[in-house]
């Protein structure tokens, strides 16, 4: 059996340094000697080819050819030895080596090359991650089927903001482990989601939900998915799924409670309620009551940072302007049910947006929406204090 590898890399820096030899000039004593000089080394690659060509048991030389390209990977710097080690691979996979009593030695110097580099990338983890990456490349090259180097690799590569190649790592592990481990699919979702992918990180999601309903999180993460990416039909159904068995979760309440008065928007967007008869009218602002329930909860808690306090402030006023808005130019019975929605909406966020502005008396913004609102509800002399103060 022919054993042939390209040694291209090898064979420019030989050129470079003016060096030219034949494999005639070879020794032919039955042990090669190997050195890690790269001209020795390949001479001894080359030698070793040659003995297996010429008859000679290919077990013990294919083991010493790994050994030569190990010593040529520990002189080279870790970014230089992925040539080595893919060859060291390819070595310890032909069926001379993997038919002998000796393809456990070579597994295991695989495996001992493999764990040198994986600790070396982690001794370099929030120090020198650069030479990190080349680590865990060199590491998942020698054993392709563990996971670890894939995890280490996407997590450095999101911090350097190459989510692309992160995806990239997590894509091509897939192809090499199996089990693909649920942790790494979850990863490539949430890396499809930081960049922009919406419709594949969805899909991701949704495949991970489909695998196991009883993952909490990854349903959690579903319905951010499908909110960044309007699907907000989808949101409402998980929305309404999860408060089945976790009614207490606020988060779960208030987001259900912003995406129904999305999918009333999306609704009438298309065809306005003005175009819409009175019965059709009725039926959509159950979703209106809907999401009016859900925060009406009297065992509801206030929310528990700045952030939310504030989305749900600006939902209490967003969807009480629209609906105000929306009973223009109806008839007047079907006008006063929405009109008395939006008023019950606006009169729920001015204490909110109240406590806001006098968190930041310097906001305009803030004190200008709230004197709007106050307009809105007929409360005059509210909103002339508010622009006294403006104008002061």
């Amino acid at each position: 059996m022919t054993h042939r590898w390209k040694r291209t890399r090898l064979a420019s820096s030989i050129l470079a340094a003016g060096f030219f030899f034949l494999s005639a000039c070879l020794s032919t004593e039955p042990t090669t000697r190997h050195s890690p000089d790269p001209l020795s080394s390949e001479r001894a690659l080359e030698e070793i080819d040659r003995k297996i060509d010429s008859g000679q048991d290919p077990g013990p030389l294919l083991l010493e050819r790994m050994e030569v390209l190990k010593d040529l990977a520990d002189e080279s710097s870790p970014d230089g030895r992925s040539v080595y080690y893919e060859e060291m691979v390819q070595t310890a996979a032909t069926p001379d080596l993997r038919q002998s009593e000796l393809a456990d030695q070579a597994d295991d110097r695989l495996r001992s090359t493999y764990e040198d580099e994986f600790q070396s990338g982690e001794s370099g983890l929030g120090v020198a991650e650069s030479s990190s990456l080349h680590h865990f490349r060199n590491a998942s090259i020698l054993q392709p089927e563990e996971s670890d180097p894939y995890r280490h690799l996407s997590s450095i590569l999101y911090r350097q903001d190459r989510i692309p190649d992160a995806i990239s790592i997590l894509e091509s592990a897939k192809r090499r482990i199996d089990p693909y481990p649920p942790d790494m699919s979850e990863r490539i979702a949430y890396l499809y989601l930081e960049s922009g992918q919406l419709d594949e990180a969805v899909t991701r999601y949704q495949s991970l939900v489909d695998e196991d309903s009883g993952r909490i999180d990854v349903r959690h993460a579903l319905v951010n998915a499908f909110i960044l990416n309007e699907q907000h039909s989808d949101a409402v159904q998980e929305l309404r799924e999860l408060l089945e068995t976790h009614p207490e979760n606020n988060w779960y309440r208030q987001s259900l409670a912003v995406e129904l008065f999305f999918l009333l928007q999306d609704h009438w967007g298309s065809t306005p309620p003005t175009e819409r008869n009175e019965n059709e009218i009725r039926t959509d602002l159950k979703w209106v009551d809907e999401a009016i329930e859900q925060l009406a909860d009297p065992d509801e808690s206030p929310p528990a940072d700045t952030e939310s306090a504030y989305v749900l402030a600006q939902f209490y006023r967003n969807s009480g302007l629209y609906l105000l808005e929306q009973a223009e130019g109806l008839p007047n019975r079907i006008a006063t049910e929405l009109v008395s929605r939006g008023e019950y909406l606006l009169k729920e966020a001015i204490p909110r947006w109240k406590e806001m502005a006098d968190q930041n008396p310097e906001n305009r913004e803030l004190w200008s929406h709230l004197q709007v609102m106050y307009l809105k509800l007929g409360l005059d002399e509210q909103a002339r204090q508010i622009d006294e103060q403006l104008n002061s």
